[in-house]
């Protein structure tokens, strides 16, 4: 199954997910520490439930399952988030981080989900200070801790605001010793897709992105460009078991 969702999988759910947006919050579920699910009612589409597996997966269920179980987290979501709206639904580009605007009309609180390594959930009041954090850590350039401001890991350079000139430079200056591995972590496409622009783009995946040139990174951009342009055609991939194992946009 699918373990961890790549940017540019976010940056198509988040196309799907804008149906919940002036949803009201219904009810809040934490059946399990790095599940916290969350039931809206919004008059056009009636109840939904929003389930996130931090650091895994972001979704809709169509079908209602049984949540009664709340920890936590999820308790002090609920005390803080009761009563208000779901108003955006965004992606904070190009990192895998999804930010959720919650108001009333006295209060703004913004939910992050984090899908970074083992992912994390952070609600911050309207300054983007933390009031709390599913996990509390202290990085080496960050700190996710209440009363601090929320900071995030920034990528040097982003996939979906790209041009020529910032590829040529990411090649140019990359310590990666194949294409794909460079596009993977430096640009941050992540695995399959770096083995799919390289597929589109006819260059072989392991030559030293150094000694790409200009006609090909013309090709590389290209390709770029209509992965994450694309009309979403999501499908799932399952195995012969009729199993799960990848979903893509």
């Amino acid at each position: 199954m699918k373990r961890q969702l790549s940017s540019i999988d976010l940056h198509y759910l988040i196309k799907e997910l804008q149906a919940l947006k002036d949803s009201r919050i219904d009810k809040i579920y934490q059946p399990e520490k790095e599940i916290i699910i969350f039931g809206l009612y919004k008059s056009n589409i009636g109840k939904k439930l929003l389930r996130i597996d931090v650091g895994k997966c972001i979704y809709i269920l169509e079908e209602k399952e049984a949540y009664e179980e709340i920890l936590g987290f999820g308790q002090f979501l609920r005390k803080h988030l009761d009563g208000h709206f779901l108003v955006d639904i965004e992606q904070i580009e190009p990192e895998r981080i999804i930010k959720l605007t919650f108001k009333t009309k006295e209060s703004t609180k913004y939910l992050y989900i984090e899908f970074i390594g083992k992912g994390n959930a952070m609600l911050c009041n309207e300054h983007d200070v933390i009031m709390n954090a599913l996990e509390q850590h202290d990085y080496s350039a960050r700190s996710i801790r209440p009363k601090l401001k929320y900071a995030y890991p920034m990528m040097a350079y982003n996939i979906f605001d790209l041009n020529e000139k910032d590829l040529v430079e990411l090649l140019k200056n990359s310590k990666k010793d194949s294409l794909v591995t460079s596009l993977a972590t430096e640009l941050g496409l992540g695995g399959l897709y770096s083995e799919e622009i390289c597929l589109l783009s006819n260059i072989d995946k392991n030559v030293n992105p150094k000694n790409i040139d200009e006609k090909q990174i013309q090709i590389i951009f290209s390709s770029i460009k209509k992965i994450i342009n694309k009309n979403i055609d999501a499908y799932a991939v399952f195995d012969e078991n009729n199993n799960v194992i990848d979903v893509t946009p």
